[in-house]
């Protein structure tokens, strides 16, 4: 008998995908199957499935048109033989050899459906299981059984192991979303479950922003469909703290590609539907009716014009200066980067506070550690980093060095939304 499937989804992952399938083979419960599904990969992926298939007969390797990792997971699930099913992305990994057999026997010994345990981080080759506001739930520190209605976190749906027959006699599936899929899904699955069990456990890798992932207008869309689907589950069942999550989500993690979206086509039916249900939830819950609504279109021209005016000052500041920095190479310096190069405005290196190894240029600018600078007072120093304490702290420690008006601290917005 198959105890667990570990399903997991490819699209052009050649670089972490070895890393992600050795640790399923090392792992101490045999009685697994583990289904790949190669998401119309255009790079190695399949010839590196292809040779762990030939050496490992408990394996099945499936290829489909790129359709999304909902519709691949979607392809395990139904193809899968084992009693719990477990997913995995290919850039991530298993924490240690015996999660799979922890989790398998915590669940049958507890008598549940659902089993998960911890998260770690891995940012750039470093781990942390460090975790803040309410993705500390993402951590166990004590085992416990509990319930949706009690946790209200459905986030992080790979720590987990699930029983199939919950999903088959449900008919849960992940929902076709190119972004955001996983919400709703394991929204669903913890809904169903009854009572689950939390193990005091690292499970599951999670490599964060190891790449730059592009939003389509289809993603974008896909995305506020899906937290707008767990928004109206979290008010139908009142549940509120799920509800006052997805507020957030909509209004930080989706507003800047919406807003964006809304800038090309026009159309606010969305937006509409959207700030219909925040209304009607903050209502239900005794919050302000209009608290974390997302902006109307009298707002949103407003808040461009806004934008437009500290771009300008913005750029007042860079002429007083011989040179221009941006503090920071992660995600949010390089797009800071592509914003400023395509308002021709070429910057002249990127500083860190540590250089990582092997990164000492982009796009042959150079990046070099803030140690290095020559003189302070020559550079306009803008912060890109997202944490807003690392940006504080930066700001902090340039402060010290002799910098006041030289440092800027970018509105996110101005680079997503402000368009020639």
């Amino acid at each position: 008998m198959v105890k667990v499937s570990i399903i997991v989804p490819v699209y052009n992952a050649e670089k972490f995908l070895e890393k992600c399938i050795d640790t399923v083979f090392t792992q101490t419960l045999k009685d697994i199957e583990v289904i790949c599904i190669n998401d119309g990969s255009t790079d190695n992926s399949l010839c590196i499935l292809n040779v762990y298939k030939k050496n490992h007969s408990n394996m099945v390797v499936i290829t489909q048109e790129n359709e999304g990792s909902g519709s691949a997971r979607n392809v395990g699930i139904r193809i899968s033989k084992g009693e719990y099913l477990m997913f995995l992305d290919p850039d991530d990994y298993l924490a240690g050899d015996d999660v799979v057999e922890t989790l398998y026997n915590s669940a049958c010994v507890m008598g549940v459906k659902v089993c998960g345990g911890s998260v770690i981080k891995n940012r750039y080759g470093k781990l942390s299981e460090e975790f803040s506001g309410r993705q500390r739930k993402s951590r166990v520190e004590a085992s416990i059984m509990t319930c949706f209605s009690q946790y209200q976190y459905p986030y992080a749906h790979q720590r987990y192991i699930i029983k199939r027959s919950l999903l088959i006699e449900n008919e849960i599936f992940y929902p076709l979303y190119r972004r955001g899929q996983d919400l709703p899904f394991m929204t669903s699955v913890l809904q169903a479950a009854g009572p689950f069990y939390l193990i005091d456990k690292d499970i599951y890798v999670y490599r964060k922003r190891h790449k730059e992932e592009i939003m389509t207008e289809k993603k974008t869309n896909d995305m506020i469909s899906a937290l707008y689907d767990v928004m109206n589950t979290a008010v139908s069942n009142k549940l509120e703290q799920l509800f006052v999550s997805m507020k957030y989500d909509l209004n930080n993690a989706a507003k800047e590609y919406w807003y964006k979206l809304m800038q090309k086509n026009d159309d606010w039916d969305q937006t509409i539907r959207v700030n219909s249900l925040i209304r009607e939830g903050n209502k239900k819950f005794g919050y302000d009716v209009d608290e974390n609504c997302l902006m109307n279109r009298k707002i949103y021209l407003g808040y461009i014009n806004e934008l437009k005016n500290e771009w300008e000052e913005v750029k007042k500041i860079f002429g007083q200066y011989e040179k221009t920095a941006i503090y920071g190479a992660g995600l949010k310096g390089r797009q800071i980067y592509r914003y400023l190069m395509s308002r021709n405005y070429c910057p002249d290196c990127f500083v860190v506070t540590n250089i990582r190894e092997n990164e000492y240029t982009i796009d042959e600018i150079p990046v070099i550690p803030v140690d290095a600078v020559d003189d302070f007072q020559k550079y306009c120093f803008v912060i890109g980093v997202l944490d807003q304490t690392a940006q504080e702290n930066i700001k902090m420690n340039l402060e010290k060095k002799g910098c006041n008006n030289n440092i800027i601290i970018f509105n996110t917005d101005i680079c997503t939304l402000l368009e020639d």
